[in-house]
């Protein structure tokens, strides 16, 4: 339905239509936003709505998904992150590890 769609993402109802969040192209510190008046589109263009920290320490971002049902102001978003390589998740156990973010919208 758009380009650059993640394997893991959430399509949630938000705003009297539709919320994608995911990485895109599944990898990427980079997390995406789209919406839609309905699941099949049209889906609107990319907006970029966070970037992890943590990308700048060399991690793995991945599987960006909203949280609506969780209560409070904003949108609630979690990420997760992994060590590159098994040497370095040995010594930084960590960096395997979900992340959860607030975002005002």
């Amino acid at each position: 339905l758009f380009t650059e769609a993640a394997p893991e993402m959430s399509v949630s109802p938000f705003r009297g239509g539709w919320l994608a969040v995911y990485s895109p192209r599944g990898l990427s510190p980079e997390i995406a936003l789209r919406w839609a008046p309905r699941p099949e589109g049209p889906w609107s263009d990319v907006v970029t709505a966070y970037r992890a920290p943590e990308a700048s320490r060399g991690l793995l971002i991945y599987g960006a998904r909203a949280h609506p049902e969780l209560d409070g102001p904003g949108l609630v978003l979690t990420y997760n992150c992994n060590a590159p390589t098994p040497e370095r998740l040995r010594d930084e156990a960590s960096a395997y590890a979900p992340r959860f973010v607030r975002l005002s919208l």
